[in-house]
């Protein structure tokens, strides 16, 4: 299984549990997404920005206009209150879903 792989059904698994129906497009819109803040030099992650999709704040914008919506609107919002999440420590699995320590894999990663 490859990375995107993971990463999708991380996102997923999130995404259900908020109780937020999705399909594989919305995946990708939200990899897409993610990578878009990491070119404009924002340091987040997947999990922080479905974090931010998930949260009590956006519950309101999902339920009148659906997940699309909010998806197209993402790339306009600023960062500063997704940015962080959860610290990951070097010796602990990498949040990408690979199964390999942080340090092994996306430590380096910018």
């Amino acid at each position: 299984m490859s990375n995107k792989d993971n990463l999708k059904k991380q996102i997923s698994k999130s995404l259900a549990t908020a109780g937020i129906s999705h399909a594989d497009i919305h995946l990708e819109q939200i990899i897409s997404i993610t990578n878009g803040y990491k070119d404009r030099g924002y340091k987040t992650s997947y999990g922080a920005v479905t974090d931010f999709i998930c949260s009590d704040e956006n519950r309101d914008i999902l339920e009148d206009t659906g997940l699309d919506k909010l998806l197209q609107a993402m790339p306009n919002i600023k960062l500063g209150t997704i940015t962080g999440g959860n610290k990951v420590g070097r010796n602990e699995l990498c949040p990408c879903g690979s199964e390999k320590k942080y340090k092994k894999c996306c430590l380096n990663e910018k």
